[in-house]
């Protein structure tokens, strides 16, 4: 009798502690999840490029040689309504808009990662973040880690090739470890259809447009990148 009742004890500890040891095996069975931070701009820059300004660079270059901070422009991108605030070029493409529009993909597939979950800031890097932290943006983040930033955000009207909406993404995928074992930057650009002038009375078509170029500029780096991940170029489209 009492070796029954001892057998019984130990089925019914053997059962409590099965789903324990079964969630265990389960967790150290699971895979790393990946992750893919992505940092918006801090804020969408407008550059005019004049006629002269082409014979000065060339007439597919000098983007930024006339260009103009949003402060010395201010009155030009004000709504025809006086009631109306104040608009700037920045405010097209806000933070918080933009980290909805890069986050219309559930994962990281339109960048070729398919296995990355998105983390979206909802604030921006400096340039001397950028440029001079070799390591991870995040700190704690997921084993499994890469990072894309999107550096500038530019409003180019230009003598030779219209308006644009520029974008130059950083992508660098890290791994597991803590240092890249790919980078990748490059420029693309959309074509708008409104002239910078028409804003103030176009505003809400303006933005429109705008959210929409930004979306295909997404797509388009994407695309950049995925060739970039099979072909095995480096930064610039150079050859490894």
């Amino acid at each position: 009798m009492i070796r029954r009742m001892r057998f019984a004890c130990l089925a019914v500890a053997v059962g409590l502690a099965s789903p324990a040891l079964a969630q265990d095996a389960v967790a150290d069975a699971a895979p790393t999840v990946c992750e893919l931070h992505v940092w918006p701009a801090a804020a969408m820059r407008f550059a005019n490029q004049g006629e002269g300004h082409n014979f000065k660079s060339g007439l597919s270059g000098g983007l930024l040689a006339g260009f103009e901070p949003p402060k010395r422009r201010g009155g030009l991108w004000k709504r025809v309504d006086p009631d109306a605030p104040a608009e700037k070029p920045f405010d097209l493409l806000s933070l918080s808009e933009q980290g909805v529009l890069l986050s219309a993909s559930p994962d990281g597939t339109i960048f070729g990662l398919p296995g990355h979950r998105l983390v979206i800031h909802d604030t921006a890097l400096t340039s001397r973040e950028i440029r001079g932290t070799p390591g991870r943006y995040a700190a704690g983040s997921s084993p499994c880690y890469a990072d894309l930033v999107l550096d500038s955000l530019i409003l180019s009207n230009e003598w030779s090739n219209g308006q644009n909406l520029k974008s130059l993404y950083r992508f660098r995928d890290f791994g597991t470890g803590n240092t890249p074992t790919r980078s990748f930057g490059a420029w693309v650009q959309t074509r708008l259809v409104i002239e910078p002038e028409d804003i103030p009375a176009k505003f809400d078509e303006a933005k429109a447009e705008m959210r929409a170029a930004f979306t295909n500029n997404v797509a388009l780096f994407g695309a950049a990148l995925t060739t970039n991940a099979t072909t095995g170029t480096t930064k610039q489209g150079k050859k490894k």
